[in-house]
């Protein structure tokens, strides 16, 4: 029997949620359709709802979730979810009311700064906004308060209980993995891809993405796809999570993996328990199990060689030449190809790390005031071919192909490693739980998987940390081999080396 008071927090985080929502919404409009002479509004009604959200956690939120804590009556799941949400307000509510304003409105007007700078390749163009960014998110550190560094107090927004010296541990070892594998493989006869990059108009490949997204389990009538700058999925409501996507002529993988990736996202949070709307049971776990569902999507199903042999027919009568023959094993080995590329979305597996170990360590150093922005293009690019051995040939291509610091989210980029990480450890246990699963994503058939998914992780939204859902759903914590194991057994297809 649901505790009264209990009930009366539900109804209340609801309202706060409501709010959320329509900020969410205003941002999703930024992003796809809002004209561009309105970004100045649009920056103020951010900030004023920004405003009122955070003081509805203090006066309607908080006191009820305070008392909670003194009761004894509560079920399980109720205290995990008061607990949680006791946790999250009372870091949410250390930062002053005018810096989260400020914060809105700067992000939103940084964003649109960045889309500009971007089109016109000139990082000169958003250094200011990204400099005034990073003094708001140092401020915010500074409230939040850290034992070691200020990076810690930002990466906890999105990864609750990492720090930066764990991360140094993980990413050393998985650099020092990825290094060999990877010039292992370049000693290896390369594969060729250049028969996926013909011309296609945008009209036929908007129709597969959608024709994509409905087999995979996208319900059109909770959700729509667009296209924006940088693809993104938003979540507005239980019952309506919006997605983009991008559409390059000469690239039809670009649209199917961002799509396919923005889906693992969006099936994510249709999933989430919509009782909980607003309490930590309805919430995502953290950035790096949601990324975790993109990944596992767009990888380890999505590039794997009984997706490609489903969809080989499909994909074949989209090009001009119909894929000149190549086979099913051919286009899997062509989508798996591992090649250094200078923009992170469409990297690898293996070198997309490289990536986030790149973006983890300049935003650690500008949080920490020891690269300054002006200098940011230039450590750019000599980390870039530190790591991969290239260089971005503009701004547009190295600094600014990210949204993610013009929206405020430093400490993000770690979530997509991680998440990786997590992709592959839950794919092993989903695989060996249905033995049956790559015969059925041959057959097109995704609801084995979809259902294991709903019911291991979506369902327990974020009533526990990712170490400790990990530990739920596999039995450990997060454990790096399950990835190493991972690109081992399935480069060795692509690339025909022995086990």
């Amino acid at each position: 029997m649901t505790n009264r008071s209990f009930t009366a927090l539900q109804a209340a985080a609801a309202q706060v949620q409501d709010l959320a929502a329509a900020m969410s919404l205003l941002s999703w409009d930024q992003e796809t359709y809002m004209p561009a002479g309105a970004i100045e509004a649009r920056a103020g009604q951010l900030a004023t709802l920004s405003g009122i959200h955070h003081r509805m956690l203090a006066t309607e939120l908080m006191p009820l979730a305070e008392a909670l804590l003194q009761e004894s009556g509560l079920s399980e799941t109720e205290r995990l979810n008061v607990e949680q949400l006791h946790r999250q307000l009372t870091r949410t509510l250390k930062l002053p009311e005018d810096l989260v304003q400020s914060l809105a409105a700067a992000t939103a007007q940084a964003q649109h700064a960045w889309e500009q700078a971007r089109a016109a390749n000139s990082f000169a163009q958003f250094a200011p906004h990204l400099q005034h960014i990073l003094e708001l998110k140092q401020q915010e550190a500074e409230c939040y308060g850290y034992a070691a560094e200020r990076y810690d107090a930002l990466l906890d927004a999105y990864e609750p209980g990492m720090t930066a010296a764990q991360l140094d541990v993980l990413f050393g070892d998985l650099q020092t993995a990825l290094v060999p594998f990877l010039q292992k493989v370049q000693g290896c006869t390369q594969v060729d891809d250049s028969f996926l990059y013909q011309a296609i108009p945008q009209d036929a490949q908007w129709a597969f993405g959608l024709e994509l997204l409905d087999k995979l389990g996208y319900d059109r009538k909770h959700g729509r796809q667009d296209i924006s700058a940088h693809p993104f999925s938003i979540g507005i409501h239980p019952t309506d999570v919006r997605i983009t996507t991008v559409v390059k002529e000469k690239d039809l993988t670009a649209m199917v993996y961002s799509t396919i990736h923005e889906f693992g996202h969006a099936y994510y949070e249709l999933g989430l328990p919509a009782a909980f709307r607003g309490l930590p049971q309805g919430e995502a776990c953290s950035l790096s199990i949601h990324e975790s569902q993109s990944r596992i999507w767009e990888n380890n199903l999505g590039r794997s060689l009984p997706f490609v042999q489903h969809w080989h027919r499909r994909m074949a009568g989209l090009y001009p030449d119909g894929l000149a023959g190549k086979d099913a094993t051919q286009v899997f080995r062509a989508l798996n190809r591992i090649a250094p590329s200078p923009i992170r979305i469409y990297a690898d597996e293996v070198t997309y790390h490289l990536h986030i170990i790149l973006r983890y360590r300049l935003e650690r150093q500008l949080v920490a005031g020891t690269l300054a922005v002006a200098d940011l293009p230039e450590a750019w690019n000599s980390t870039l071919k530190e790591l991969l051995g290239i260089v971005p040939a503009s701004d547009a291509e190295g600094v600014l192909q990210d949204v993610h610091w013009s929206i405020g989210a430093l400490g993000y980029f770690p979530t997509y490693s991680l998440g990786s990480l997590y992709a592959a450890q839950f794919w092993a246990h989903a695989s060996q739980a249905m033995p049956a699963l790559e015969a059925d994503i041959a057959a097109g058939n995704y609801e084995g998987f979809r259902q294991w998914l709903r019911t291991h992780i979506h369902s327990q939204g974020r009533l526990y940390d990712s170490e400790t859902l990990c530990r739920r759903v596999t039995g450990e914590g997060l454990n790096a081999e399950y990835f190493l194991s991972y690109i081992e057994r399935k480069f060795a297809t692509v690339y025909d080396y022995p086990l």
